[in-house]
């Protein structure tokens, strides 16, 4: 459940120059009422308060549909905009022309597995592909 106010004032009282990153659609919910999410992105943007707005795939590890990315950029052209999930070595470079920026989890564990340790190559690929310095 969204509570935009309540974190905006909280950040407020402590001065904190914290970013409020929201998730669009994330991926483990839906709005009970439904809702594209291009009014969903400016909501979050415009109304809530939110900095970055993050859109995902539909389960960990899942690449965003390239039509939700596009629609919120869209929508919102003046947000910042990451993928939550999905980012691998091989989408990295064309993602890195589209948002401006990633989280990235199962991509860097040795052979995408979870259960396995970071690979610290595969981190460095990752960071070289997306342009991180």
């Amino acid at each position: 459940e969204g509570q935009a106010h309540a974190w905006l004032r909280y950040r407020r009282e402590l001065g904190a120059r914290a970013k409020l990153v929201a998730d669009v659609h994330v991926k483990h919910a839906r709005p009970l009422a439904g809702g594209r999410i291009e009014e969903a992105a400016a909501d979050l943007y415009r109304r809530a308060g939110a900095d970055v707005l993050i859109v995902t795939g539909r389960s960990t590890g899942g690449e965003a549909a390239a039509g939700d990315v596009m629609a919120v950029r869209e929508a919102v052209p003046e947000a910042t905009v990451w993928l939550g999930s999905g980012v691998n070595h091989e989408t990295a470079a064309d993602w890195s022309r589209v948002v401006h920026g990633a989280i990235v989890g199962t991509a860097l564990h040795r052979n995408s597995d979870l259960g396995a340790p970071i690979d610290t190559e595969r981190v460095r690929r990752m960071a070289a592909l997306l342009g991180a310095r």
